[in-house]
């Protein structure tokens, strides 16, 4: 036995150190290293008596992670060639691989005397306990198992929790992993995918794109829809049915509001939406069509020049204000080139009231100045003659 002759250099280690620690004067020294070679002894002999046992342990604690390993890669594998759906053989894979670490680690206790029924007695009796300590564990757990049952959500599908949006990688046991437009992993528990609001976008197999534009009043809205149809359905990611549509949201105090709603696969919507974007600039270009842009009628006051004060430039919003803002607003008949041609005549006389205005003023205050000017030339001739 491996142990004999270990046992026996201690043995006369033990001796030796005894017999030197006699020889010394000092009792407690010699006490001292007596207990040292036995409480060595002990451990020794603990050893010896117990190796076999951790051995036999580790072997089946290695073998038995090993085969788990294999057992939940089979599984899935399996799973994959039938026609479950991947987030069912995820979930599925999940569970085997802790259940089945979790029977290795029992099994690997066994050669020191523990016995399994004991252990399943125990985790039956500490099952409540357990459940408080870990209600948000149980409840991830349960969450899983229904949004497998019900299927809300499968792998591959494109949904939206809260604020979060993205592809569905996993549904775990306890988990669901999303991928997101920006190449990150978003791990969710599973209690929140059944307590939160979930907008699943692939789950219909069509999704709607919405492309909002505003252009100018007096554009030709007829001929603006004929050419964005014709550039939707030339597009090959465009489905024909639904079909789409060119519509007038709103005509706002600087323009019209339109709309072109398309739809596609799920897959292929970020791609269509980028694409139409860089379309409708190009076409819009082409057709000459104007985007119009915030819009204000400045009002010129002259205030009283004895004051001294140059012009004010204020926007009101009295109904005069209103009223001028809306007769000035371009009527819907008429072309862009007039309507051009209106604000520039506009602007111009604007312009030209303004530089009127200023000339007033500037006139205005040099009179003063002069009066100001020639009452002080009596006042100092007087002084003068008074001298």
């Amino acid at each position: 036995m491996p142990g004999g002759w270990i046992g026996s250099v201690l043995s006369a280690v033990s001796s030796t150190v005894s017999d030197v620690a006699s020889s010394a004067p000092d009792n407690v020294i010699t006490e001292t290293v007596a207990e040292v070679a036995t409480f060595w002894t002990k451990i020794w002999d603990w050893f010896v008596e117990f190796w076999p046992k951790m051995l036999w342990a580790a072997i089946i604690f290695v073998g038995g992670w090993w085969l788990s390993s294999i057992i939940v890669r089979l599984l899935r594998n399996g799973l994959k060639k039938t026609d479950i759906e991947r987030s069912v053989v995820t979930f599925l894979c999940s569970i085997s691989k802790y259940f089945l670490r979790f029977v290795v680690i029992v099994f690997a206790l066994t050669p020191f005397g523990f016995q399994i029924s004991s252990v399943f007695a125990a985790l039956g009796a500490a099952g409540i306990g357990l459940g408080l300590g870990l209600k948000e564990s149980v409840s991830n757990l349960a969450s899983g198992i229904q949004v497998i049952v019900t299927k809300p959500l499968k792998v591959g599908d494109y949904v939206a929790i809260d604020a979060v949006e993205g592809t569905v990688l996993r549904v775990e046991m306890m988990f669901t992993t999303l991928k997101t437009l920006d190449n990150k992993e978003v791990v969710i528990p599973n209690s929140k995918l059944t307590a939160s609001i979930l907008t699943n976008y692939t789950s219909l197999g069509v999704r709607r794109a919405d492309f909002n534009y505003s252009v100018r009043y007096g554009t030709d809205i007829e001929r603006l829809r004929e050419a964005m149809l014709a550039e939707a359905m030339a597009d090959d990611l465009v489905l024909k049915e639904p079909k789409p549509i060119v519509a007038i949201l709103d005509q706002g105090a600087n323009g019209i509001d339109i709309s072109m709603r398309l739809f596609c696969t799920p897959e292929n919507y970020w791609t269509l939406f980028f694409r139409m974007q860089e379309t409708m600039k190009v076409l819009f270009e082409r057709e000459k069509i104007q985007i119009p842009f915030n819009q204000m009628d400045i009002h010129i006051r002259e205030d009283d020049t004895s004051s001294l004060s140059l012009p004010q430039l204020e926007s009101s919003t009295t109904p005069e204000f209103q009223e001028s803002t809306s007769a000035s607003k371009p009527s819907p008949s008429m072309t862009p080139e007039m309507e051009s041609l209106q604000i520039l005549a506009q602007t111009v006389a604007e312009a030209a009231a303004k530089a009127a205005a200023e000339s007033a003023v500037k006139a205005a205050v040099e009179a003063h100045l002069a009066m100001q000017q020639t009452k002080r030339e009596p006042d100092s001739s007087s002084q003068s003659k008074e001298t």
